[in-house]
């Protein structure tokens, strides 16, 4: 039998483990457990799922594409949600986002 020592990574906040320490800092990053990717905004009863038309145009077409997105009624403002910027979502799909990530914290926060 052969026993290998190494080296692992394991994320503070889910306790993951990784033997890569890079692939373990971009986790730790992007973690659904990480303090700073929670958002209050997910649980709070002022927000609603609405529609948004999105324009694209290009040298060949030009097609209006709607995607359903987060909306807050107290802020009057639509917001996406900071798993979409971990995807490079809006770069590959060549959406010129004008929102905003939902905040960290909220003052309009009420009840939930």
């Amino acid at each position: 039998m052969k026993i290998e020592e190494r080296k692992v990574y394991r994320c503070e906040f889910c306790s993951k483990y990784y033997i890569s320490k890079r692939h373990a800092e971009y986790h730790e990053k992007w973690c659904k457990k990480n303090p700073r990717n929670l958002r209050p905004c997910h649980n709070c009863k002022h927000l609603e799922n609405v529609p948004l038309v999105v324009l694209f145009s290009d040298s060949y077409k030009e097609e209006e594409v709607t995607y359903i997105v987060p909306y807050c009624n107290i802020k009057e403002q639509h917001f996406y949600d900071p798993r979409l910027e971990r995807l490079n979502w809006f770069h590959q799909n060549g959406v010129d986002c004008e929102q905003e990530s939902m905040p960290i914290e909220c003052n309009e926060l009420s009840e939930f």
